[in-house]
């Protein structure tokens, strides 16, 4: 996707918002100064507005290095996001998995650097805003699907490069399941409370190769606070609009603005488990898998329960 035929003025007009580009320029020269992210990642974020993305209470310091989260919305340092996409471009992943879209800042840094990104969100609300951007910006080649973010979307699967945007103790073994040989998985790891390491982890013939890409921090797993589950959906009004039964019909797969909507649960079976790894450091085991979706997300969110407790912080 070229950066040259996205719409940022629509985007911005539709928020409300004036551009910043010489806040917008600060930003990236300070990234570029550390000499550690790809040039076409710093092009994307040049370009896209990340303060259209920012939660309302704090978009005016979207442009500093820190992470801005305010009630459902949530956003990455720009330090964070730059690493994450430029190790994607490094491995010349063409076809990305997201799992946990936010407000879709980081969903569309991947999108105008690689060929494809499928982006999985289980809140409704979030998505709906996500796809308000994307459209605005005409990013075409994004699809998105609201389910369970550790189920992923195997039936797009084989991917290049899967990108975790929420923190958890391991990777699960769905997830990782979905790699292609070769193929690379980005994920803040620690326990939900913090602290979180970015790590890579790739899928190698012998089995999994791991690199610490420095310190990072992230909201938990969805469902997850702070080590204790919270049941099916946060008590938004979006997402309990959109787990009404009155409005059942939006699970049916409808398109978006060229983009499709694959229903509220995937209907995705439960992958088998990783052959002749065992339990890596960092993989959950197989049968640590969350359940497949059964088609309802307010019934499959019944099951949805960590694999184990969280390891103590520190």
């Amino acid at each position: 996707m070229s950066i040259l035929t996205m719409d940022v003025k629509a985007l911005l007009i539709a928020r409300g918002l004036t551009d910043v580009p010489d806040t917008r320029k600060r930003m990236v020269e300070a990234l570029a100064e550390t000499k550690l992210y790809a040039t076409s990642v710093l092009d994307a974020m040049a370009t896209i507005p990340r303060h259209a993305f920012a939660p309302a209470l704090v978009w005016r310091i979207a442009y500093a290095d820190v992470e801005l989260w305010a009630g459902e919305a949530f956003l990455p340092r720009p330090s964070v996001v730059a690493r994450i996409a430029s190790e994607v471009v490094n491995a010349k992943a063409e076809k990305v998995l997201e799992y946990a879209s936010w407000t879709g800042y980081t969903t569309c840094i991947l999108a105008a650097v690689r060929g494809t990104v499928d982006s999985v969100e289980h809140n409704p609300w979030l998505l709906w805003l996500a796809a308000d951007a994307f459209r605005h910006l005409r990013l075409f080649n994004v699809t998105q699907k609201a389910s369970d973010g550790r189920l992923g979307w195997p039936e797009r699967a084989p991917y290049d490069a899967i990108v975790v945007g929420a923190a958890l103790p391991a990777i699960p073994a769905s997830l990782a399941g979905q790699l292609r040989d070769g193929g690379i998985v980005i994920a803040p790891l620690g326990p939900y409370a913090g602290p979180h390491r970015l790590t890579k982890v790739t899928c190698t013939e012998g089995g999994w190769a791991y690199e610490d890409l420095g310190p990072c921090l992230f909201p938990p797993l969805s469902f997850v606070c702070w080590g204790v589950d919270l049941g099916s959906w946060y008590a938004s009004p979006g997402a309990l609009a959109f787990a009404s039964p009155d409005l059942q019909g939006a699970r049916t797969g409808d398109a978006i603005e060229g983009r499709s909507l694959e229903g509220f649960a995937s209907g995705a079976e439960r992958l088998a488990s990783i052959e002749g790894t065992g339990r890596a450091p960092g993989i959950e085991a197989a049968d640590s898998a969350p359940p497949a979706d059964d088609g309802d997300s307010r019934n499959a969110s019944d099951t949805l329960r960590p694999s184990a407790s969280p390891p103590a912080a520190g």
